[in-house]
């Protein structure tokens, strides 16, 4: 299924504020439109629950993979390359969990978050300076495991910045 990590692993880390002269990539990143994004097995934008304005990005609506993506060219010449993304995790901790990864041949995952209890908005940042002069592919979303309530993780705000 598309962009899918194996399991939960990894830890973000924190990189600095992009400066003046750079430049947000990706289409849509509030979510207020129906363009840019790919919603794979039934993610879908919605009004339910929205960080910024009205709408969001929302995954784990059914069992097994679901996610929202997006490629983009990342310039060779960039000094950083910066995402940032905030979502609201699952209530449920049976299994499941949100993630984030990126494609450029092979997945790499950057992100897993098991369900939390909480349905609190929460912001990630990756330096992704590690992938300039790449096309990348983006994904966001929520593996169900099929056991127990079906978890959904809200996606807003999702920015890839790059810096001259």
């Amino acid at each position: 299924t598309p962009g899918g990590p194996a399991a939960p692993t990894a830890t973000p880390t924190a990189t600095a504020t992009p400066g003046p002269g750079c430049s947000q990539l990706l289409v849509n990143s509030n979510f207020e439109a129906d363009t840019g994004w790919t919603l794979n097995d039934d993610a879908a934008y919605t009004t339910a629950r929205a960080h910024s304005s009205t709408r969001s990005g929302v995954t784990g609506t059914t069992s097994g993979y679901s996610s929202i993506q997006q490629s983009v060219s990342l310039p060779a010449s960039a000094s950083s390359v910066t995402l940032k993304a905030w979502y609201s995790p699952p209530s449920t901790t049976d299994g499941d969990f949100s993630y984030l990864s990126v494609r450029t041949g092979a997945t790499t995952t950057l992100w897993t978050q098991a369900g939390s209890g909480s349905l609190d908005w929460r912001e990630l940042t990756f330096d992704l300076a590690a992938y300039k002069g790449n096309t990348i592919t983006l994904f966001a979303g929520t593996y169900n495991n099929g056991a127990g309530s079906v978890s959904k993780t809200y996606y807003d705000d999702i920015t890839l910045t790059v810096c001259p």
